[in-house]
């Protein structure tokens, strides 16, 4: 009787040991990161301004053979430049640390009342990025909003489909 306990104790051990590290993957939380500054492009002196989303790459099971594939990391970002002689532009990008399925990147600019001033949409297959960069033109003095919405496909990973929105 003793001998069966301490066995059912012990597989009782294991077993809340692995829940607790599959638990504890599942918990992978995203870091943004929003960022501004100048740079300078074919001499003319660009203001941009963006956001990045970064995230690790989660397991879509515990199967025995996806267990064993490393999990990379997965970014997707939004910048708005704009160039002081010429118009303003906006890029979405997707990058990832491994190739994916399928990878993409859309960018649609909004004016604030709503008005569509362009969009556009990169798709990739077994690639680690995607790009799409749109060119609304002049965009006056009211507030325009760029929108990334992206995509991450990855065999024996958990999709991914964040939006990354930028106000300037």
């Amino acid at each position: 009787m003793k001998k069966g306990l301490s066995t059912l104790f012990v597989s009782l051990f294991v077993v809340g040991n692995f829940s607790s590290a599959a638990l504890a993957d599942s918990e992978i939380k995203s870091v943004v990161n929003e960022f501004e500054g100048t740079e300078v492009i074919n001499g003319e002196a660009v203001e941009y301004t963006g956001v990045e989303v970064t995230s690790e790459e989660e397991l879509e099971s515990t199967h025995e053979f996806v267990a064993f594939a490393k999990a990379g990391k997965r970014n997707a970002s939004v910048v708005a430049k704009k160039p002081l002689f010429t118009d303003f532009y906006a890029t979405a990008k997707s990058t990832a640390t491994y190739k994916q399925n399928t990878i993409g990147a859309k960018i649609r600019v909004l004016k604030d009342d709503g008005r569509s001033l362009g969009s556009k949409s990169d798709s990739q297959k077994n690639s680690t990025i995607a790009s799409a960069t749109v060119y609304p033109g002049h965009i006056g003095p009211t507030r325009t909003t760029a929108y990334g919405n992206h995509t991450f496909k990855r065999t024996g990973f958990k999709d991914w489909f964040p939006e990354t929105k930028k106000t300037f």
